[in-house]
């Protein structure tokens, strides 16, 4: 038997019984999907699909399908998505069974980069979909970490391009902007599933049609169109008697755990669910303020809106949630450019001396071309304010602010020195080792 139906004994769903899939492809995905599942509404129904038996036995109340029993014998595809693409289409028949045509809205969860994800995926995603104009599909995937190597990543590359040609939406929630919290690694991974989670209930909660303003499933897919990358910003609020706005966008706009973060600036269409506890008091100024707010950041986006209470929220609790889809993304993060320590400088800035607690000297001489850092007004302007010294958070911060090449001499201060040099040569060509002037010795690689 490839597949395996779990009868999962719930309270009746009082609207979209049945309509709404949740599936997991690939280790990644059904462990994700077995976290959230029990807080997801009645009304969905989850699948999870891998091609490694032991991995579906992990997994309790869930629809489960052994992807490629004949190909992988039960073992996974051992980082192959060529294994993972021919298991899908053996196994795709088991899960079409699953997937009526009563189907809605499908979410898969998957994490690209080997061989399920990468190769299962976009064949299950193809087949699944073919011919329901009506469904929205989005598929939230997991990028690997990049110790994984140039070559998972590049798969991972491959596997998101080739996914989008086949479902409405694309979030990418990258796994290296996780590890960077100073906490235990479980914690962070509960959090990162349940953003997961979050996101998809606020679409599902948009369903109601018990709000004041509530969508169809079908709207966000004919919203979003097909194969576009969505942003996404999420921002609850809990033990409040009354949402502030300003504070919700600022979260929603600095969430760390996507791959590129919500903007409000390049949306072609924005998805906006504004659900709240009844609990919650919410005036029509807030839903003006709220109104006014994203027309003055995205005039140009077509919007669809979600609005009104619900009892599935904690009480004493609102949440914002904002999906942008962007044809291709404008904006994109201007890379450091590398320092040319081979060249000597043409044109310097005199330097001028400012002594910091550190006992070292900030005064650099720096190209006119480029932008020139002087932390010494910085310190002009505290010494104005009447502090004699820069506190240990302030010098903290000018040392964030400088070249990188500035904070690397930092960082070895050991290679430090003073060089005097002739005072006639110094007058047509500064000297940048005068008056010990960080240097490092030994140029880096």
């Amino acid at each position: 038997m490839t597949t395996e139906i779990v009868p999962v004994v719930r309270e009746k769903a009082s609207w979209g019984k049945g309509r709404i899939k949740l599936i997991g492809v690939g280790t990644a995905g059904i462990q994700v999907v077995n976290y959230i599942f029990k807080d997801m509404p009645q009304s969905v129904m989850a699948i999870s699909c891998d091609t490694d038996a032991d991995a579906l036995d992990g997994v309790a109340n869930i629809h489960k399908v052994l992807l490629g029993e004949s190909v992988t014998q039960g073992r996974g595809c051992m980082r192959d998505p060529e294994k993972g693409r021919a298991a899908a289409k053996e196994s795709i028949e088991d899960l079409k069974k699953l997937v009526g045509d009563d189907t809605e809205m499908v979410f898969f969860i998957a994490g690209v980069g080997e061989g399920t994800g990468s190769g299962a995926l976009p064949v299950i995603a193809e087949e699944l979909l073919k011919g329901k104009t009506n469904v929205s599909s989005i598929a939230i995937l997991l990028y690997p970490f990049s110790p994984a190597g140039k070559r998972v990543r590049q798969i991972a590359d491959e596997a998101i391009e080739e996914i989008k040609k086949h479902v409405s939406a694309v979030i990418v929630v990258d796994n290296d902007n996780i590890a960077v919290a100073d906490r235990r690694f479980e914690d962070i991974l509960k959090d990162r599933n349940n953003f997961i989670k979050n996101i998809i209930q606020g679409i599902i909660y948009s369903c109601n049609p018990g709000l004041y303003f509530s969508i169809k499933p079908g709207e966000l897919g004919m919203l979003f169109g097909q194969g576009k990358e969505a942003h996404v910003g999420i921002s609850i609020q809990t033990k409040i008697d009354k949402p502030d706005l300003d504070e919700m966008f600022e979260q929603i706009s600095s969430h760390p755990y996507l791959k590129h973060i919500l903007t409000l600036k390049n949306a072609s269409a924005l998805f906006v669910s504004f659900l709240w506890h009844p609990s919650v008091d919410i005036t029509g100024s807030l839903i003006h303020t709220l109104k006014k707010r994203l027309e003055k950041e995205s005039p140009d986006a077509e919007f669809l809106v979600a609005l009104g209470s619900t009892s599935h929220l904690p009480e004493k609790s609102a949440m914002l949630l904002i999906i942008e889809v962007v044809d291709k993304r404008e904006i994109e993060e201007e890379e450091e450019k590398p320092v040319l320590w081979n060249q000597k400088p043409t044109s310097l800035v005199e330097p001028k001396d400012v002594e910091i607690s550190s006992g070292y000297a900030d005064a650099h001489y720096i190209p006119k071309k480029e932008p020139i850092y002087e932390p010494e007004n910085q310190v002009e302007k505290q010494r104005s304010r009447g502090q004699e010294s820069v506190s240990p958070q302030d010098r903290r911060k000018l040392r964030k602010e400088e070249p990188s090449y500035l904070r690397q001499q930092r960082s070895i201060p050991g290679l430090f020195f003073g060089v005097g040099g002739d005072a006639e040569d110094e007058r047509e060509v500064p000297n940048p080792r005068k008056n010990t002037i960080p240097y490092i010795h030994n140029k880096p690689d």
